[in-house]
């Protein structure tokens, strides 16, 4: 960035458009400003995909995508579908408490950051100036958080790239997209950006079921990232589930 993107023609595809936006907020901001600015007139089911998501530099995460044909099944399906699978034997799901004080310090990037350039001077902070729970806070309202927690158990579609059916986008109101764009529009380099890619499946699923929590837990027991795995020195999975009991959880 910032690069012109090429103009496409397909055969007999509907006309594409191309929006122009400021780059910042990682691709979170240009998701949920999509969300807020065509809340009343969303496609049946939209798909969000990065440049990089079938392309991505490490080959280990590249091995985990999923085609647009499966995520598309699991949209219809499920309402909601992700274009990386979890790494071997974790799973989706997440410690919610563990889960909400993730917090990264740092995120390097090869060439510096877009906005430095653009102003001839220092990037903007890295730093959100709070653990992942009280960014959810600003944004969503504390009651929404404590929600989460109480079921415990929160889903994660790593990668940044998924699709939903409408219903599911719009079972969060306009505002809360709108706060989401917002605070994501502090800088193009911002650990907000991370928080918000741990949240797109949890916003856009019904939580586990009540029923099913109490069994799910007992098959986990202390099998949970409570320090975050190491891939490029990051936390990455924190509070990431490492393996559960495959018994029927619903008991």
């Amino acid at each position: 960035c910032p690069v012109e993107p090429p103009r496409l023609s397909l055969p007999g595809s509907p006309e594409i458009r191309v929006v122009r936006l400021p780059n910042v907020g990682r691709e979170g901001h240009s998701w949920a400003h999509h969300i807020r600015t065509n809340f009343d007139s969303l496609a049946d089911a939209v798909l969000f995909l990065k440049d990089s998501t079938f392309d991505y530099r490490f080959k280990r995460l590249r091995m985990l995508k999923v085609p647009p044909f499966r995520v598309l099944e699991r949209v219809t399906e499920l309402g909601f579908g992700c274009f990386r699978r979890p790494e071997g034997a974790l799973s989706v799901w997440h410690d919610a408490s563990t889960l909400f004080q993730y917090q990264l310090s740092r995120y390097g990037t090869y060439k510096g950051t877009y906005m430095a350039k653009l102003n001839g001077s220092l990037a903007p902070r890295f730093e959100a100036g709070s653990a992942m729970a009280g960014f959810l806070r600003t944004a969503l309202g504390g009651a929404q958080v404590d929600a989460f927690l109480r079921h415990h158990f929160f889903p994660v579609c790593y990668g940044g790239s998924f699709g939903a059916t409408r219903e599911r986008f719009r079972a969060m109101p306009r505002a809360s997209w709108g706060n989401l764009e917002r605070l994501l529009s502090r800088a193009d380099n911002l650990e907000e950006g991370h928080f918000v890619e741990r949240l797109w499946a949890g916003l856009l699923t019904p939580p586990m079921p009540a029923e099913w929590v109490e069994g799910f837990a007992r098959g986990v027991g202390g099998n949970v990232l409570r320090g975050g795995a190491k891939l490029a020195a990051t936390p990455y999975y924190k509070g990431i589930v490492t393996s559960c009991c495959c018994r029927d959880t619903r008991r």
